[in-house]
């Protein structure tokens, strides 16, 4: 009597976990060295920065590209592979979020700050923009909203993109101080999320193919 050996495939739903985390992380792989090219080669910063304050400038980047990709692979069918993207985006996002409070409290941001210690316009609007995009996925949690959860990402991809806008669209119309001739990250997230924004409005919920 002969037995065989039958291999299972790994759940669609793992295959699909797996490619966004590697896409995650050759998209990290790419902003990281990005961000260590303008701020610590060509920029001022240095080097003893290169894990909280360039890696959280890198992990913005990224998750801005995470949701915009998604909404690129979702107008391709596959929309398991988009949902994993924009979930890995969606961490990334509260990640940099947690990351940026700490180092606004250490004092990091200074251009942030007036003279007597009080926020400027844009930041208070920068933060305010932050704040509602981490509110919008503090609810999406907390109601389950998986079905719209493309809707979702769109909200949060545009309050991402208002948020990098009021926070560097000053430093965009000074292309001499950019560092190594480098475009800002805000600039890169503002165009990749408007990107994004774009593609997703033209999407339409499971609740809508249906």
């Amino acid at each position: 009597m002969s037995t065989s050996t039958v291999r299972s495939n790994p759940p669609a739903d793992d295959v699909d976990f797996y490619r966004a985390l590697l896409y995650a992380l050759l998209v990290w792989g790419v902003a990281y060295a990005y961000t260590f090219a303008r701020y610590a080669i060509f920029g001022l910063v240095s080097t003893d920065q290169a894990f909280l304050y360039l890696g959280n400038k890198s992990l913005g980047l990224t998750g801005v590209a995470l949701f915009t990709l998604s909404f690129f692979v979702a107008r391709r069918g596959r929309l398991p592979l988009a949902g994993q993207l924009g979930a890995i985006g969606s961490a990334l996002a509260c990640v940099h979020v947690a990351a940026s409070l700490t180092l606004l409290a250490a004092g990091a941001f200074s251009k942030l700050h007036l003279v007597g210690g009080r926020l400027t316009t844009s930041a208070q609007l920068t933060l305010l923009a932050g704040a509602l995009a981490v509110g919008i996925l503090c609810w999406q949690q907390s109601r389950q909203a998986q079905a719209n959860s493309y809707r979702v990402h769109l909200s949060i991809l545009a309050l991402v993109v208002a948020h990098v806008t009021a926070l560097g669209w000053v430093g965009w119309l000074q292309p001499a101080g950019w560092h190594g001739g480098l475009p800002p990250i805000s600039l890169l997230s503002a165009l990749i999320g408007v990107a994004g924004v774009a593609l997703g409005l033209g999407l339409r919920g499971p609740e809508e193919r249906q």
